[in-house]
């Protein structure tokens, strides 16, 4: 009889045998491949949840121009001249699953983080994402926070900056915090210029420097992020600053 042997019988009568140094030597391999290959399921994971969750709010949010135009006409006569709030309130508000609603004019807090980040490593600020009752914010029944806020930099641009989970961490751009913009053509990721293939790269600093609140790079904002993703066709690519 074999000393120090486990013995396996199954159906057919056949006997594995497996010593205790066997079983421990192939539990310290599955614990290193399960150390090595864990990390990239669990940001495989993340990173198409963030995508199809910020694929659903773009669609909300086109769905509601597309309705929105039925009763207040074409977008492209949109008043363009309206506060952030009273255009969101206007065009946009009987169109979404809004469950709270937070005024300019009020103290309420639709959230209780006062500033997102930018992207991790980057020494950029991004004025954007504050609640501190300068910014008309709302929360919709899946509990993604919409904050929204009204610029003239480079022409009239409403800017939808959407916090997919709520206050949930981490509150970074490129993360789950992203960027749309609302212009006179139309719904678009947030950028300051005309996207293609060389933008795309551009945006991480391959072809020199872009607009901070433009890029999708860790040494920027990271405001560009939702610009990239759908450029990319709905996906997180291995370039992406995850």
């Amino acid at each position: 009889m074999m000393k120090n042997r486990y013995r396996h019988n199954f159906g057919g009568g056949g006997i594995l045998g497996f010593t205790l140094a066997e079983v421990l030597i192939t539990l310290g391999i599955i614990g290193v491949v399960a150390a090595l290959t864990l990390p990239n399921l669990i940001s495989n994971y993340q990173k198409h949840q963030t995508v199809v969750q910020l694929k659903r709010i773009y669609s909300q949010l086109s769905n509601a121009v597309v309705e929105s135009e039925l009763v207040n006409s074409e977008y492209s006569t949109w008043d363009m001249t309206l506060s952030a709030q009273n255009f969101f309130i206007k065009y946009f508000k009987d169109f979404l699953p809004v469950i709270k609603e937070c005024r300019v004019a009020t103290k309420d807090r639709c959230s209780s983080v006062t500033q997102r980040l930018p992207l991790k490593n980057s020494t950029d600020t991004m004025p954007l994402m504050r609640n501190n009752g300068g910014q008309y914010s709302l929360v919709l029944n899946n509990g993604t926070i919409i904050f929204m806020d009204r610029h003239e930099n480079m022409g009239v641009v409403y800017l939808f900056s959407v916090d997919l989970n709520g206050d949930k961490g981490p509150n970074r751009n490129g993360r789950d915090v992203f960027h749309f913009a609302f212009t006179k053509d139309g719904l678009h990721g947030y950028s300051h210029y005309g996207f293609n293939h060389k933008a795309r790269y551009n945006m991480l600093g391959a072809y020199g420097s872009c607009n901070k609140n433009s890029c999708c790079s860790f040494a920027r904002a990271g405001g560009g992020c939702s610009t990239m993703i759908m450029y990319d066709g709905w996906q997180i690519k291995d370039d992406y600053p995850w």
